[in-house]
């Protein structure tokens, strides 16, 4: 076995762990077998960091992208940034990380796209959207869909929360009054929570592969044969 095929399967003995499926007995043989290597080829003991990007379309919505790409972050412990470039460039998500870890969080990150994508497409050829009102159910529906799926790998603790007490009495003010919306702009606004509603609901649907994702069912992604 040579150096470098050496490096690579060190870098996938230390994603071998309890915490990401393996039982005890295989995290401490992988451990023990990251040992022997380290000794036998006069490696470096700390991880080697990787880094790899994702090509998106030009310009792109930056609050789902940041929102998917930070909870494959948390779940693999990586470091990522989401890069949004100028009008005629391709934006990019980037993760770095053990090699390992980054190859399989790109991998993850094209194919939740690719079904976030298909499913908010069939959403507003049911609604029969088109134009800027397809753009605006479309963006919500990323948003949201991205929330959901943020939660799954993520999932967000709470903790105790203390509520600051103002005691100060506060003055009224006088507020103008609200002018009455238009036909249009309440059709907007449930548009754009129905958009929430399904785009969360779809969020929760999309099958995750559980091969780097521990606590789960054995599920495969719908396009498992997506690359980056």
């Amino acid at each position: 076995m040579t150096r470098e095929k050496a490096i690579k399967l060190l870098e996938m003995l230390r994603c071998r762990t309890e915490a990401r499926g393996a039982t005890p007995a295989e995290a401490m043989q992988a451990a023990k077998l990251s040992a022997d290597i380290i000794e036998r080829y006069q490696l470096d003991d700390q991880p080697i960091d990787r880094q790899k990007g994702i090509e998106m379309g030009e310009g792109g919505n930056r609050s789902w992208m940041n929102l998917l790409a930070g909870g494959i972050r948390k779940r693999f412990q990586l470091k990522s940034a989401v890069i949004i470039k100028c009008k005629g460039q391709y934006s990019k998500v980037r993760f770095t990380g053990p090699e390992h870890a980054v190859g399989v969080a790109c991998w993850l990150f094209r194919a939740i796209e690719v079904d976030m994508r298909k499913m908010a497409s069939l959403e507003c050829i049911r609604r029969d959207l088109y134009g800027a009102a397809k753009l605006r159910f479309r963006n919500a529906f990323m948003v949201s869909c991205a929330c959901a799926i943020y939660e799954r790998l993520a999932p967000i603790v709470v903790t105790d929360i203390v509520v600051p007490v103002d005691c100060k009495p506060k003055r009224r003010r006088k507020c103008k009054r609200k002018k009455r919306l238009k036909n249009s702009d309440v059709r907007k606004l449930m548009q754009a929570r129905d958009a929430h509603f399904v785009g969360f609901k779809a969020g929760e649907s999309i099958k995750l592969n559980t091969d780097v994702l521990p606590g789960s069912k054995q599920l495969l992604l719908t396009h498992a044969g997506a690359t980056s």
